[in-house]
């Protein structure tokens, strides 16, 4: 898959260029180039996923290219290795609780991802610079997941 930008000024990119790049060279964002649209029998059967399960199927068109199922497979299970509950608010109305995680942050569930996703996709050469500006709960989040998973400068 190949990602472009939302000023579209700058040319495609790999998602190991977007991912450690952060901001194109024309300002904009990386966002995926297409998105497959799921089926209905894909959406009839979003109960029946684990939170992992679900994991894989999502992130798996967005790193094909670039992991193997098997890497997917492991870096779900293993960044998504907490409670995710879906409780009752009222009938008919649910909450996922997302606060679950090591940080008890719901940025626990992309940052850990993506700090995974960063850490397969390192090639091991010079160490990996993470920075997070927030006034909020980002940030120990980012830094947690981080630390767990991108080897330390040394």
């Amino acid at each position: 898959m190949r990602f472009v930008t939302t000023r579209g000024r700058a040319p495609a990119a790999s998602l190991e260029f977007a991912l450690f790049d952060g901001l194109a060279p024309d300002g904009g964002l990386y966002v995926p180039e297409s998105l497959a649209p799921w089926t209905a029998d894909d959406i009839a059967h979003l109960s029946k996923f684990s939170l992992t399960e679900l994991a894989i199927r999502v992130l798996r068109p967005f790193v094909s290219e670039e992991m193997t199922d098997a890497a997917v497979d492991e870096l779900a299970r293993d960044a998504l290795n907490f409670p995710v509950p879906l409780v009752a608010v009222e009938p008919n109305v649910y909450a996922l609780e997302l606060f679950h995680g090591p940080t008890l942050a719901f940025k626990d569930v992309g940052a850990r991802v993506m700090a995974r996703v960063m850490a397969a996709l390192h090639d091991g050469g010079d160490p990996t610079t993470v920075l997070v500006a927030t006034s909020g709960d980002t940030g120990g989040a980012v830094a947690h997941a981080s630390w767990c998973c991108i080897p330390p400068a040394a």
